[in-house]
């Protein structure tokens, strides 16, 4: 939980390579946790990566399918990439 919190505040203060990486170390540390596929997420969009973006969102909604956020942020990709 820390490190999702740590990478929320990273993607806040626009230090986007480094929400990455506290995504990537949350996942290590437990591959089940939906939080950090959705932060993963949302910092893949805005480096403009729909593609990896698209697939944080993914696993993110398979680890928690009633999300509405992830939902939400699901969509906005698949839009970005119709309109690509």
């Amino acid at each position: 939980m820390i490190l999702t919190n740590s990478s929320a505040c990273k993607f806040r203060l626009g230090d986007l390579r480094g929400s990455l990486i506290d995504t990537e170390f949350a996942i290590r540390e437990n591959a089940s946790n939906a939080k950090a596929f959705f932060r993963q997420g949302q910092a893949y969009m805005a480096l403009n990566d729909i593609d990896a973006a698209s697939k944080s969102f993914r696993k993110a909604l398979e680890l928690e399918p009633n999300d509405g956020g992830i939902k939400r942020e699901l969509a906005t990709t698949n839009k970005k990439v119709r309109t690509s």
